[in-house]
């Protein structure tokens, strides 16, 4: 998880429109039919950019302070931490809930790698299809007996 700035180039589209692009991260930009759509549009790109980067391994290029004649400089700040693209999830609180078990369980689950979680932020996720495969498994109510063994 990064928290870093990435300065954009803002440029007139000559529509009444505006765009920005990262001079670092080739491909990453955003677009708005006003400067704040186009702002809440490159913030949204480059933390989905960055937390992609991330998740496959490459390394971040170091941020750079373009020099440019036809556009605006804006610096951006991101926090991937808050950016999850990983598969359907859910709260581990609603997991207790959808398995109809406590908090403590879920997590003991999760440790146990019978429920595939990951944590983003401060919250952890659970995926809906370990919760889905872990319902439809039949279980016995209570504790696992412990089986006799004769010596």
């Amino acid at each position: 998880m990064t928290k870093t700035m990435y300065a954009a180039v803002m440029r007139d589209d000559g529509e009444g429109g505006l765009w920005a692009e990262f001079p670092d991260l080739p491909g990453c930009y955003g677009y708005g039919d006003t400067a704040m759509e186009c702002v809440r549009s490159a913030s949204d790109a480059l933390e989905t950019h960055l937390a992609a980067m991330e998740e496959d391994g490459i390394s971040l290029p170091e941020a750079t302070d373009p020099d440019v004649e036809d556009g605006k400089v804006a610096w951006f700040y991101a926090d991937t931490a808050t950016v999850d693209l990983g598969a359907p999830s859910m709260t581990a609180a609603d997991a207790a809930r959808e398995l109809g078990v406590t908090p403590a369980r879920v997590s003991q689950l999760i440790a146990d790698g019978r429920l595939d979680a990951r944590r983003v932020g401060g919250t952890t996720l659970v995926t809906e299809e370990s919760v889905g495969a872990y319902a439809s498994t039949p279980r016995s109510p209570g504790r696992p007996k412990k089986e006799l063994t004769t010596a």
